[in-house]
């Protein structure tokens, strides 16, 4: 899997938050860009991971990984290979 950013995914992307030894998924963090506007990769991250406070997560214990929302398929189940920092269906 290629790296990708907010400005060359189409507009629709999402952070994956995950256990950063474990790679269990908290949080699918949803970022859509409009009219050819992108915010910066760092800036969304940031928003991402200030939500695990609210969800009840530690922010020391979380990594995060840009992925394109077309690699998502709704009807599976995922997890990060810590390793490799790829998408892995369950």
């Amino acid at each position: 899997m290629k790296k990708v950013s907010t400005g060359d995914s189409g507009g629709k992307v999402s952070f994956l938050v995950f256990h950063d030894s474990r790679g269990k998924i908290f949080h699918v963090h949803k970022h859509v860009s409009f009219s050819g506007r992108h915010a910066p990769d760092d800036k969304v991250e940031a928003e991402a991971r200030a939500l695990l406070e609210k969800i009840g997560r530690r922010r020391s214990d979380a990594r995060s990984l840009l992925v394109k929302d077309l690699e998502l398929d709704p009807d599976k189940k995922y997890r990060v290979d810590v390793v490799r920092r790829t998408l892995v269906a369950c």
